[in-house]
């Protein structure tokens, strides 16, 4: 070690171009490369030989020494991976260097000279220099594969990987990214992405394994990096999750095409699905599931599910289902063709709770609904229900005038928003505004757009699987007895004992115990005094409590005409952990054609965790 640390000093760096070094120069480049080799084999030495206490003695007084020289070892590391094309090794020596920093960091957590030299702005800055360096030779950024063998993820990005999944590294690698210029940031981010970009194309049916295990760990770790971050990259980057879209997408299908039948690949397929949706349905992301549906994210769920069987890889394929509503994803999906994979039936002979038939059972009963109102016309979104009993028709969203306060209420002329104030809303902006505010920042509160892609499945699913409102009161109503908690709190609510509603679910939740409950829809009617009772699951006195004059106008309507209104409340995924609750009003038409009986009077929405 002391030998190759007298090497490895700062004074004997050559200068100059390469072309002025002379023989002393390359003489020098070639001994820092042997007295790097010699590091990697020592620390590899310390970490995978029978552990001692003379050998952990040794391993602590060598990792003092190492911090104290590494100083002068983190230049040399940048002098010789920029130099890299110069020297006849090339990736070799590049690999090297990473798998060096990659073995010291893999010890942090036990020896305090490890933690103390990986965690130096030097060394954070040098692993940023490695993942964005790009090759001159090739135009290419580096990929160092591990050299035991094929199949092996790239030593730089496993390098990224440990410092972002290590707690101590993760500190210091995001709070570097974060003081970082918006350019370099930007530079940064355009890294991860561009490397996925350039290894699918060059992939070959032999390392189209390793090829995906990298995709995995530039998707997973980018995203960690962004989210961590506080999403601190400009708006040119809002397409981040389309781009690695597109890449897993072309991996699969050229995987497909090489009839490619390793299930670790498409597990891996699968796994990468997950991230993404995982990415695309947190707060910080605007039109996440959009970008993943615009980039085929549906054709590598298709070409996955026949070739999985774990039930952790079928939760990441179905973990996509609760947001295929929004109307501008399912057509940006349909106009790649990718609806037309689910109209397919199964091969013959596939088991009925196989992970094939699961997956296609969940994804077709999902797009039943979301196809079916994706061509639908412009609901109604005006709030103001005087209104709606006079004209039941749509508005476009352009001309829709929302509340300033609250955000929460649209009209559709002056008039009505005058109206509905005297009537209502007088009494629920207050509240309503309070908690616009309290939400705004996590983007929390649905938007227009969000509350007119629900009230499209609403109506689809009431013109295509809802009887009429007299039918409807032959069901006999979901009943939930709360008589022995005691006296009812408020809020209260005036109904009668058989009024109730009707309750359509796009809440699948692909990691419920019970599959069974993990179900897209439910046409249930249930007894509002079940509903609506304090001790119910939803009926939160603080959370409802702005809508209850609202509510007591629909219950209304709905007692004072039985046979033409009805209530249907609807649930829905807004981000992974949030779901939005929409409780729509809806007159029904014997007269209307099929399929456009039911119309929109007016609706109410509100999210909980």
């Amino acid at each position: 070690m002391e030998r190759s640390l007298a090497v490895l000093r700062v004074e004997n760096i050559p200068n100059g171009p390469f072309e002025t070094w002379g023989e002393t120069g390359r003489t020098a480049l070639s001994d820092a490369n042997e007295a790097v080799h010699d590091l990697v084999r020592i620390c590899m030495t310390f970490r995978e030989a029978p552990q001692s206490k003379l050998l952990a003695r040794c391993a602590e007084q060598s990792y003092a020494i190492l911090a104290e020289c590494w100083g002068n070892i983190i230049p040399w590391l940048k002098f010789l991976v920029s130099h890299a094309p110069l020297n006849t090794l090339s990736v070799g020596l590049v690999c090297t260097c990473a798998q060096l920093l990659q073995i010291v960091a893999s010890g942090v957590d036990s020896n305090d000279y490890q933690q103390e030299v990986m965690c130096r702005l030097s060394t954070v800055d040098f692993v940023y220099y490695l993942l964005c360096k790009v090759d001159p030779m090739s135009g290419y950024r580096y990929v160092a594969p591990l050299s035991d063998g094929p199949g092996e993820p790239c030593m730089i990005l496993r390098l990224v990987d440990l410092y972002l999944s290590t707690s101590v590294l993760s500190k210091a690698f995001i709070s570097r990214f974060t003081c970082f210029n918006k350019s370099r940031r930007d530079a940064i981010i355009d890294s991860f992405i561009l490397r996925a970009e350039e290894m699918v194309p060059s992939a070959s049916s032999i390392d189209v394994v390793a090829t995906m295990k990298n995709l995995v760990l530039i998707v997973h770790n980018c995203c960690r990096l962004v989210v961590a971050s506080g999403n601190r990259v400009s708006r040119q980057h809002k397409r981040v999750l389309f781009r690695y879209t597109s890449v897993l997408s072309a991996c699969s299908k050229k995987a497909c095409e090489n009839a490619v039948s390793d299930k670790n690949f498409w597990t891996l397929v699968a796994d990468g699905v997950g991230i993404l949706v995982r990415g695309a349905t947190t707060p910080i992301v605007l039109g996440g599931v959009l970008q993943l549906l615009e980039g085929g994210i549906m054709s590598s769920v298709v070409d996955c599910a026949p070739h999985i069987t774990r039930p952790g890889s079928q939760e990441h394929l179905l973990s996509l289902v609760p947001f295929l509503y929004p109307r501008n994803g399912v057509r940006a999906a349909a106009d790649r063709g990718d609806f037309d994979f689910w109209l397919h039936p199964l091969p013959e002979g596939t088991p009925a709770m196989s992970t094939q038939s699961i997956v296609y059972g969940t994804y077709k009963k999902a797009l039943s609904h979301a196809v079916s109102v994706a061509e639908t016309e412009t609901v109604s979104i005006c709030s103001n229900i005087k209104h709606q009993f006079d004209r039941v028709t749509g508005i476009p969203l352009s001309n829709a005038r929302i509340c300033g306060r609250c955000h929460t209420v649209a009209y559709c002329s002056p008039q009505c928003q005058e109206e509905d104030w005297a009537a209502c809303h007088s009494r629920e902006c207050r509240e309503l505004a309070k908690r616009y505010r309290e939400n705004r920042n996590t983007r929390s509160w649905p938007s227009l757009h969000r509350k007119c892609d629900v009230l499209s499945i609403l109506l689809g699913y009431a013109n295509s699987s809802l009887p009429s409102p007299t039918d409807l009161r032959s069901v006999e109503p979901s009943i939930i007895d709360y008589s022995s908690m005691g006296p009812p709190k408020s809020p209260r609510l005036r109904f009668k004992p058989t009024s109730s509603l009707a309750i359509f679910n796009y809440f699948f939740d692909p990691y419920a115990i019970d599959k069974d409950t993990a179900v897209i829809e439910v046409h249930e009617r249930m007894g509002l005094q079940s509903h609506f009772n304090p001790y119910a699951w939803w009926a939160d006195e603080d959370e409802c409590a702005p809508w209850l004059p609202r509510y007591q106008k629909f219950i209304d309507e709905v007692e004072q005409n039985g046979d033409t209104m009805v209530l249907i409340e609807g649930r829905f995924r807004v981000y992974k952990d949030l779901v939005l609750l929409a409780f729509a009003l809806m007159k029904y038409a014997v007269d209307a054609g099929e399929g456009h009986k039911y119309q929109v009077v007016c609706s109410i929405f509100r999210t909980f965790s």
